[in-house]
Parts: structure tokens; C-alpha cells; sequence
């Protein structure tokens, strides 16, 4: 999704920061303010260096109160005065009434599904990630799998229309939705996620797992073998989930996404308040939003976790999209429980995180990577759009009639 909006006003060079001392961090976070000129020049520059930093540490409160030490303010609002049009308080108003509905209504989702053999997934679609949608759908559609698709709200018409044009669109296990606008780091991610799973666990009882993918992922293996390993694994969870740190760290502070000019941004608020907290989870976990869940583990989510009073925890949160799903499984019952954990089934190329404005992100892969994709013992990879390696590809898992390679 778009990158969060920051202003045009000179910023100051990356830093490296050396060492693991924190004293000796901190000495260094503060020269680099006083060399950049921000103890003496705009707050806008000193709010953006520390929300820029929050956003890319693990540990970033040390950091915000170095800052602090040295200029006596605290932050406020980095986004200055910006529009509400998107504000997660309002947009999730019926998203909390559909959750409680499903909820009061549960019988009419059994603990187990009924049938096995099929796989749901939950696709989130963008502006510039459309072109290779149609044939990642051709060449996963199965009659019997269940599929939801959300296209982000910030999106044209005239976009969705042509992809709903696609005759594999209108079959009747598609479904898709045009609610939410999201942003990097904000928490529409999050929601937009739950509310696929509320859609999936409503369209049938016949898939026995839900996998959250990007239309710029797509299959680097056959998947029959896919599908037998998700088999042989009815209650594993294929995510990377890690405890993180309490203490310190970017969920201490408070977030919110706003929209301007046609643009949806987080905005750094300060320290979390006492009432922001009221809800919040026993500890924070974190993984990547791209998991693949199992049936029961996605009605827990939809039914049973505390998702809907931490709701405003979460819509204050940064990167609610790879903390919310994780923490909530990291608190539950399962975590104790013998449920199983399995590394992630997509190979990802990150590229290094270059300039200190662009946060680390997956890098493109071409037809030269074909042959380490093969051999990698993943299923799946993104980023691909290149039509080469995507045609080659193509060659393991044919594309459905209903889809024209063209």
C-alpha cells in the first residue's frame, strides 16, 4: 500500500547507529539532531526524523526519548492539519457491528468444516499490483476453493471495473469488496483482514486453510503439493510469530491513519495514554500479515479472541497488520496448547533498507531467479510481475480456461 506522507522540508543524511549500548545510542541520536540542525531549525524536520526512526526500529522508545532529552517537546501530531476522511474510529463502526452479528449468530459456523479439500484465500489488491492479478487467479482457481478480494478504496473505478470484467471474477467461490483505504503501517490492514475472514467463514465450510496473499504473489511449485502439505498439517499455522520486547517499542506510542489530498498516512500522536491501554494485550507479538491460518484458528479470530474490545488498541497501534493477528494468537489458549508454528511458505527477496525514508521491502524477482525459486523449499514468492519469469512459471501450474494468458 502507499507509503506514509511526510514533508518536503529538508531532512537530515541516514546515520548508522553503532553499538549496543544505549547510553552510547543515545549520545549519537543527539549529535546527529544538533549536526542536522534540528535543535535550531523546523519541528517539522525533528518530528519526521523521529517518526521516521519509530517507524523502522524494533526498539524505537529509546530513541524517541533521546530526542526528547534534547529539546524539551514532546511530539505531537507529525502529520500536521490533515483531513479524517478514513479515520479507522469511523470506518470501523460497521466492521464491529458485522463481527458482533457473526458473533451472535455462531452456531452457523461449525468448529470444524464440513469438507477438507478445499483452500480459502484472501487477496489484497492495489493500485499498481492489478496487472498480474488474472492470471494468479487462473492459475490458482479451483472450483471448490473459496476466494475473497479486497481492492483497496483508494483505487479507481475504472481499475476494479476491468478486473471485475475477467470472467474468472464473476465465478460464483469469488467474491470481492471495495471498503477500506490503506496506507503502509496503518490499521485498515488489519481490519481489511478481518473482515476477509468474516467473509470466507461465511461463503462454505469447505476449505480447510485461509492464506493471505498480495496479486503479486504467486506459485513457484506445483500445488497438489501444496495442497497435500496442508493436509498432513490440519493445525499448524504457517507464520513466523516472535514475543517482542513490552518495554520498549513503536506499540508504546500512539498512532492514527489519516487521508489527505487522496492519500492515506500514519501519524505519530506521542507516548501511549493510560485509557489507550485499558484493552491492551497481556504482550505483543509480530509476524508477517502473509500467513496461512486454519479453519479453527481463523473462527477463534472472528468469534471467540478479544479483537473487538482491543479494537481501539489496535487502531492506535503501528503496523497493526503484522502485530494484531500474531498478538491474538500469541495470548490465546493455543499458545499453550501444542498448536503448531511452521516457518512461512513464501520466498521473499528483501532488498537492504537503503535510504532511511523507505523502510525495508520486498525487491522484484526476474526470470534470472527462476532456477533458485525452483530449488527453494517454499511454494510461493512475491514480488513477480515480470511476464517472462511469470509465463515460465505459468508452465508448473497451467492457467485455468477461464483466464487468457494474454
Amino acid at each position: 500500500f502507499s507509503m506514509p506522507l511526510f514533508s518536503a522540508c529538508r531532512r537530515p543524511k541516514p546515520v548508522a547507529l553503532k553499538g549496543s549500548d544505549v547510553v552510547k545510542q543515545q549520545v549519537e541520536i543527539a549529535q546527529l539532531a544538533g549536526a542536522s540542525g534540528i535543535l535550531d531549525s523546523s519541528e517539522q524536520i525533528l518530528k519526521d526524523l523521529v517518526n521516521l526512526y519509530a517507524i523502522k526500529s524494533e526498539h524505537p522508545y529509546w530513541l524517541v526519548e533521546a530526542v526528547h532529552a534534547h529539546t524539551d517537546k514532546a511530539v505531537t501530531d507529525v502529520c500536521g492539519a490533515t483531513a479524517s476522511g478514513s479515520r479507522p474510529k469511523e470506518q470501523n463502526t460497521e466492521l464491529r457491528k458485522l463481527m458482533q452479528q457473526i458473533r451472535d449468530n455462531a452456531q452457523g459456523v461449525p468448529k470444524v468444516p464440513t469438507r477438507r479439500n478445499g483452500v480459502a484465500y484472501l487477496m489484497l489488491v492495489k493500485e499498481g499490483d492489478v496487472a498480474t492479478l488474472p492470471r494468479l487467479l487462473g492459475t490458482l482457481y479451483r472450483p471448490q476453493d473459496s476466494f475473497w478480494i479486497h481492492f483497496d478504496a483508494n483505487m479507481s473505478p475504472k481499475t476494479v471495473a476491468e478486473i471485475k470484467g475477467n470472467a474468472i471474477m464473476k465465478q460464483p467461490n469469488v467474491q470481492s469488496e471495495q471498503v477500506l483505504a490503506g496506507c503502509w503501517a496503518c490499521p485498515s490492514l488489519a481490519w481489511v483482514k478481518m473482515l476477509g475472514l468474516v467473509r470466507l467463514l461465511q461463503s462454505g465450510t469447505g476449505w480447510s486453510h485461509v492464506m493471505t496473499i498480495s496479486s503479486n504473489l504467486f506459485p513457484t511449485r506445483p500445488l497438489n503439493e501444496f495442497y497435500d502439505m496442508l493436509s498432513e498439517h490440519p493445525q499448524t499455522m504457517f507464520m513466523y510469530n516472535r514475543k517482542l520486547d513490552t518495554v520498549n517499542g513503536r506499540h508504546n506510542h500512539m498512532w492514527e491513519q489519516r487521508h489527505d489530498n487522496g492519500h492515506d498516512m500514519l501519524c505519530h500522536l506521542g507516548p501511549r495514554t493510560v485509557e489507550s491501554l485499558v484493552a491492551a494485550p497481556k504482550s505483543m507479538w509480530k509476524s508477517s500479515q502473509w500467513d496461512i491460518l486454519p479453519w479453527a484458528a481463523a473462527r477463534w479470530l472472528v468469534l471467540e479472541s478479544p479483537v473487538i474490545d482491543q479494537m481501539e488498541f489496535w487502531n492506535s497501534t503501528a503496523i497493526p497488520d503484522e502485530h494484531m493477528v500474531p498478538t491474538l494468537l500469541g495470548n490465546s489458549p493455543w499458545q499453550q496448547a501444542g498448536w503448531k508454528y511452521h516457518w512461512p511458505l513464501t520466498k521473499v527477496n528483501w532488498k537492504p533498507h537503503g535510504d532511511i525514508k523507505s523502510p525495508p521491502s520486498p525487491d522484484e524477482f526476474s526470470i534470472k531467479d527462476f532456477d533458485e525459486l525452483r530449488s527453494a523449499r517454499t511454494f510461493f514468492a512475491r514480488k513477480i510481475s515480470d511476464p517472462t519469469l511469470l509465463s515460465a512459471l505459468e508452465s508448473i501450474n497451467p492457467l485455468h480456461p477461464l483466464v487468457s494468458a494474454a
